[in-house]
């Protein structure tokens, strides 16, 4: 891709590494995850990766509840936080040389990210009109869905600023994020699910099959199925789901975990087995980044493809129909 303009996106996109390290148009800004506990002072995690979210998790077993804070927007005299670029030095940098810059935030339903950089930008814009421009872009996308959308927007090969806002316009939307997760103690402390269904979820085994492509509105989380039991007959079901909404059955279908590589290599199996001519990509390269786990705990799995074009009530329908 011509070097035109640079991409920065939040460390919650879970790009692979592996793809990233070939890409240097791409840089993701740190999201730190923050560690709170009534009566203790909160410890922040920096530069966390999948791996390394077991130090996170270490205080959740012992009674703490962890959150992602936003990247560090502003440039800013916090001791705690002087180390950390933040996205204004960063953008800077660039504008100061003449290149346009494009920030790829998360979904903003979930995520104060977006409206942050935006208000940025436009004070940088200001300052720096007359050299090179800064564009921060809502992609409704989060995770291993915003990897699938970075993936292919850096294959279409965009030239301008308007070509990557043309392409997340087109495209943001096609994008399924199917997930779940095998243990509650994370939704539970978030709050999303009280500690009632949880445990009557873990002795049932239930395994809620939920869905991020709808997130606007008052549609923060939605479950598609919080009804099925045990796993096996999670990934059935799961398999079946995707051939049903999938857009193109040659298409590419990631699965990604926390650290859950035998469930995540056991679903891989299950779509391959049900799509063959899919391209399936799973494996240490495709992880729930440490952002992600601090919502959904190491447990988490999250399941990506380009989807039919659908309404929630439309794929509601689907589900119950397979």
């Amino acid at each position: 891709m011509a070097r035109s303009f640079q991409i920065l996106t939040d460390a919650v996109c879970d790009l692979p590494a592996t793809w990233l390290k070939s890409h240097p148009e791409i840089i993701v800004v740190d999201t730190p995850v923050i560690a709170t506990k009534r009566g203790c002072r909160g410890i922040i995690f920096k530069d966390l990766t999948p791996d390394t979210f077991d130090r996170a998790d270490a205080y959740v077993k012992q009674g703490y509840t962890t959150r992602t804070s936003l990247p560090i927007i502003w440039e800013t005299e916090d001791e705690e936080q002087r180390d950390i670029i933040s996205v204004e030095r960063l953008t800077r940098q660039f504008l100061e040389e003449g290149i346009d810059v494009v920030y790829l935030a998360m979904n903003s339903a979930i995520s104060g990210t977006y409206g942050q950089v935006h208000v940025l930008y436009n004070e940088l814009n200001e300052r720096y009109a007359h050299s090179a421009m800064a564009l921060c872009l809502d992609t409704e996308c989060a995770s291993t869905g915003l990897a699938m959308l970075i993936m292919d927007l850096i294959a279409s090969e965009p030239k301008t600023l308007d070509d990557v806002r043309e392409h997340v316009a087109v495209n943001q939307s096609k994008i399924a994020h199917v997930f779940t997760w095998l243990d509650f103690t994370y939704i539970v402390k978030s709050g999303k699910v009280n500690a009632l269904s949880a445990t009557i979820g873990k002795m049932l085994e239930l395994r809620p099959l939920c869905s991020a492509e709808y997130l606007r509105g008052e549609r923060p989380l939605i479950a598609i199925s919080n009804k099925i039991r045990g796993t096996h007959k999670f990934v059935n079901i799961l398999s079946k789901f995707v051939k049903a909404t999938i857009d193109d059955e040659r298409g590419v279908i990631t699965v990604a975990h926390g650290n859950l590589p035998e469930k995540a290599e056991m679903i891989a199996g299950a779509l391959s087995e049900r799509l063959p001519k899919a391209q399936v990509l799973y494996g240490p390269d495709w992880r729930c980044g440490a952002a992600i786990q601090a919502h959904g705990g190491p447990t988490s799995i999250h399941v990506n493809y380009h989807r039919k074009p659908a309404s929630f009530e439309e794929t509601a329908k689907i589900f119950h129909e397979l």
